[in-house]
């Protein structure tokens, strides 16, 4: 097993996937009294970051009751509900549209991925007792809160650790084949417990973390695969995996360690994975070669494994040459 001891992107309006019911590229969504039944409309736009869909409907935006009370109103109005957050109106300056209406800004989160976009939406009278509510496009403003989404891997799969993991967790740790060659301390419950409790809040926390490996059939946890450690600001994970002897040249890690570099990659926006692996722990260092990974030196007298100061090989993967070699892994 590898070793484990213990506002990003700039917004860039893309509006290539709104119609062009009027000129321009804006969406109509709702022309005042002559479509009421405009507010009951749903738009789908995709992801900028996974392509995941994003359903925008028309009422998380301007409802009936809203609508009443600015009929005629000279005074731009919109209502932000369901979800969709009213932020930082007036942050997109110069952001106008074809019909020179009003630009308001609605920030939208990726229920899959997380990436958080800025809806930007129109709205404002163009004649007397007539309002005009449209949509012109999605802005990629920064990735959201790391979650540890579940992907399937045929007969395993990667889900978040839960407490009840703790007893089949301890079982396998237990092993001194798992862990005699890695610089975990004694297993005991109290530690299995804290390792599963650290990996949740970690999560809760908006930081990269470990995944349960679960049997499909049954969901019994037969290994932990994931980030020991994650840094935001320099764009690094330390990943960290176990198993249990049982599924052992199965191929098993070796999916899993693919699943989650995809997350890591195109999720999180890591830009270097690496991983600490005693010099004597073979196994741990296939997963990480057939991974992609290389060998960057040795840190010798890295970790005190029980008592015993050994060296650790040093093993990294850059996202370039991960996307190089074409990787591909199952989706959420």
């Amino acid at each position: 097993m590898a070793d484990d001891a213990h506002s990003w992107s700039k917004p860039v309006l893309d509006a290539s996937s709104c119609g062009g019911e009027r000129s321009g590229a804006a969406v109509i969504l709702h022309d005042g009294f002559e479509d009421p039944a405009a507010l009951a409309r749903t738009i789908v736009q995709r992801c900028l970051d996974c392509g995941a869909a994003l359903s925008l409907p028309l009422h998380s935006v301007l409802d009936e009751r809203n609508a009443a009370r600015n009929r005629g109103a000279q005074r731009p109005a919109i209502v932000a509900a369901f979800g969709l957050v009213e932020r930082r109106l007036g942050e997109l300056v110069g952001v106008t549209t074809a019909l020179d209406t009003s630009a308001y800004v609605l920030e939208v989160r990726c229920d899959d991925c997380g990436a958080i976009h800025l809806a930007v939406f129109g709205y404002g009278e163009v004649q007397p007792a007539r309002y005009l509510a449209s949509f012109h496009g999605m802005l990629s403003c920064a990735h959201g809160t790391p979650r540890p989404v579940t992907l399937a891997l045929g007969d395993v799969t990667l889900r978040p650790l839960l407490p009840s993991d703790a007893p089949a967790l301890l079982e396998y740790l237990q092993d001194p084949a798992v862990t005699e060659r890695t610089s975990y301390p004694e297993i005991t419950p109290g530690f299995v417990d804290a390792m599963i409790a650290r990996a949740r809040a970690r999560w809760a926390d908006g930081e990269l973390s470990r995944w349960a490996l679960a049997r499909s059939d049954d969901d019994r946890l037969v290994g932990t695969c994931g980030f020991g450690e994650w840094s935001r600001v320099h764009g690094w994970a330390e990943l960290a995996f176990d198993l249990a002897p049982a599924q052992w040249g199965r191929g098993v890690m070796t999916r899993a360690v693919a699943a989650v570099l995809q997350v890591a990659f195109e999720r999180a926006r890591v830009q270097r994975v690496h991983a600490y692996v005693r010099v004597d722990n073979a196994r741990s260092r296939q997963v990480l070669l057939r991974a992609g990974f290389a060998h960057e030196g040795c840190l010798r007298s890295f970790r005190v494994c029980r008592g015993q100061r050994f060296d650790f090989d040093l093993f990294a993967l850059l996202h370039a040459q991960w996307a190089a070699r074409g990787a591909a892994a199952p989706r959420a």
